[in-house]
């Protein structure tokens, strides 16, 4: 780990490169820094992307195949961790190159003026460290309650569903407060009409009809409405679904907020190159780094490379001024669908790619083709992956009341992806929601059927705690 006197030096950079920040127009609140090692770094990418969070078996298991892919040279560790707070926190791995610490320390600074200038990152709370650290706390206070195997089990359940939220709508729907609504509504009807009104019977029939629409907040609906739920189970759903709409807005940001940060941190690593403050040395260490950043993925879209694009482009062509606006108001999608133009993809030569299986040299190999060059729907392709980020199928609640013995009925929203759902997960997650509901769940979906007229068939898959159905509709 650095000495007093790389610490010192690194405060003294710090200072510098806030300085550069703030002639280049960035915004940034308070920034903190901590310095720690790699294995506390491949920690941080599997503890729920936050340095203080609840104790959960998955976090164990993801860190022993990061440490152990790392440890092989099968993965790279980050270089760097931020956190959308005020302050805003940043982890830099110790073991790397002085100047590498500088790069992460721009690229930091990129990363701060977007969590605090985009108005989607403005939606999550900026305490969420803190919130974590005392969920936490409680959740261990549950373990010694109510034993390590009930929390771990509606916490399991809680995770499946972190997902399934409203995105950027974290305020619930009062049902109390409708059914009041629909109660006065009923009176007043019931006084012109001049005929008498059960008030009791009316709130129950009401209270069975909740959700009055169909509801895509699954995990909220839950801790709201679930019939057997008790406390400390209502706070796991309440604080996984705080987490997710956290973490949200970044998922639905990254290439935006990655491409910016390049930007920024390319902009004042020049400078302090042309300031003569880093060595030549120094600098074939920092631009093997940057072309490692920049390097093509081989399955996906690096976001630091196509983000770092076409924020080039805006600036090129409208200004500086017109990427600050973007970068406030915009999403990945609105930013790709807008600014990531034909001429921009054809210089940039994106392409759609098919992959199929060969054999070559006596070995089974996966060989990627070209398939599509035209510019719009490479467009339109990037623009769907974006929209599958995190990869959550769109089901909502209709009824709470189904089979008029308190089931519930969930409906996937297939028109909307056009794809099935996967039957492993499909019966585990309604597994999850039967712990949480506790009583039978449904789930109605379509699936490809070439025998019926129209392609599909309905199918409603059900779950009552020992076995499960499929009913075709």
């Amino acid at each position: 780990m650095l000495t007093p006197e790389q610490i010192e030096e690194l405060n003294r950079f710090d200072r510098l490169i806030q300085d550069w920040a703030k002639k280049f127009g960035l915004d940034c609140y308070p920034q903190e820094f901590d310095i720690i090692d790699s294995e506390k770094m491949a920690e941080l990418m599997t503890s729920g992307n936050l340095p203080t969070t609840f104790n959960h078996w998955s976090y164990g298991r993801d860190f022993e195949a990061i440490k152990t892919a790392w440890r092989l040279n099968r993965a790279n560790l980050p270089m760097e961790v931020v956190y959308n707070a005020n302050p805003s926190r940043g982890y830099i791995c110790g073991t790397d190159p002085f100047v590498v610490m500088l790069l992460v320390m721009a690229h930091v600074y990129g990363h701060n003026d977007f969590f605090k200038n985009n108005f989607w990152l403005l939606q999550g709370r900026k305490d969420m460290l803190g919130f974590m650290a005392d969920a936490a706390r409680r959740f261990k206070r549950y373990e010694d309650t109510y034993g390590v195997e009930a929390v771990e089990k509606t916490l399991t359940a809680a995770l499946a569903l972190q997902w399934n939220i409203e995105p950027f709508r974290l305020e619930r729907h009062d049902f109390q407060e409708q059914i009041e609504a629909k109660i006065l509504e009923t009176r007043a009807k019931a006084k012109k009409d001049q005929k008498t009104l059960d008030l009791k019977k009316l709130r129950t029939d009401l209270e069975k009809q909740i959700p009055f629409e169909p509801d895509r907040d699954i995990i909220g609906f839950l801790k709201d409405v679930s019939p057997t739920l008790e406390d400390w189970q209502r706070d796991i759903l309440a604080v996984v679904r705080e987490r997710a709409h956290y973490l949200f807005p970044n998922f639905r940001t990254k290439t935006m907020n990655e491409g910016w940060a390049v930007y920024w941190h390319e902009n004042i690593m020049d400078e302090l190159i042309k300031a003569k403050l880093i060595s030549n040395a120094d600098r074939d260490i920092y631009m093997d780094t940057q072309s490692k950043v920049l390097a093509d993925w081989m399955v996906a879209q690096n976001p630091y490379w196509l983000g770092r694009e076409i924020w080039k482009h805006i600036i090129k062509k409208h200004g500086l001024k017109k990427a600050f606006d973007v970068r406030a108001n915009y999403r990945d999608i609105e930013f790709v669908e807008e600014f990531l133009e034909d001429e921009l993809i054809r210089q940039l030569k994106l392409y759609i790619y098919e992959r199929y299986e060969d054999h070559i040299d006596g070995q089974d190999v996966y060989v990627y083709e070209i398939a599509d060059k035209n510019p719009k729907r490479v467009r339109e392709r990037i623009v769907d992956s974006l929209k599958k980020i995190p990869d959550a199928p769109v089901i909502r609640v209709t009824r709470s009341n189904f089979n008029k013995e308190g089931e519930l009925l969930l409906l996937h929203d297939f028109n909307e992806e056009q794809e099935e759902l996967d039957p492993e997960h499909l019966a585990k997650t309604l597994e999850h929601v039967y712990h949480l509901w506790g009583k039978p769940v449904w789930l109605q979906t379509r699936e490809i059927n070439l025998r019926s007229s129209s392609g599909f068939a309905s199918i409603l898959y059900g779950y009552d705690g020992i076995r499960h159905n499929k009913l075709l509709i």
